[in-house]
């Protein structure tokens, strides 16, 4: 087994190459996804050791190195969000509001706690929310 990875030196890696997304797909589900790429793969394999996830084939362009990612959602992205959360400042919100649906999704999770119609109008809100904290981080770093 590797030895444990800085978290905060996952967490800075993370901060400039990953990203936090509330996907929804056609029939409304809803699910959290992270991503995190390079060119080089060797820390995208500490985040996979740590928290598990998966790898795509790498996207390959004539003239380019090959682009990698890791990619985890549900239960690796909590455990990923949780342990790098305290080192976290550039995704901070994002990683908080990722937290707040994962437990949004959980408490409902079989058991019905929330009504349907409401849990769908959260779970949107969620989306939303992460997809302008995501255009609120791009457009901050050109001012």
């Amino acid at each position: 087994m590797a030895a444990p990875a800085p978290m905060a030196y996952l967490a800075g890696f993370f901060d400039g190459e990953g990203s936090v997304a509330i996907k929804r797909n056609k029939r409304h589900s809803y699910i959290l996804v992270l991503v995190v790429g390079n060119t080089d793969p060797t820390v995208l394999h500490l985040f996979h050791q740590h928290f598990g996830g998966f790898f795509p084939r790498p996207r390959l362009r004539p003239g380019w190195k090959p682009f990698y990612t890791w990619q985890a959602s549900t239960g690796p992205a909590e455990r990923c969000l949780r342990a790098l959360l305290p080192h976290l400042r550039v995704k901070r919100a994002q990683a908080e509001l990722a937290l707040k649906f994962r437990k949004l999704m959980l408490q409902n999770a079989g058991h019905g706690q929330v009504p349907r119609d409401e849990l769908r109008v959260r779970r949107e809100a969620y989306r939303l929310e992460m997809k302008q904290l995501n255009l609120r981080g791009a457009s901050e770093g050109g001012e």
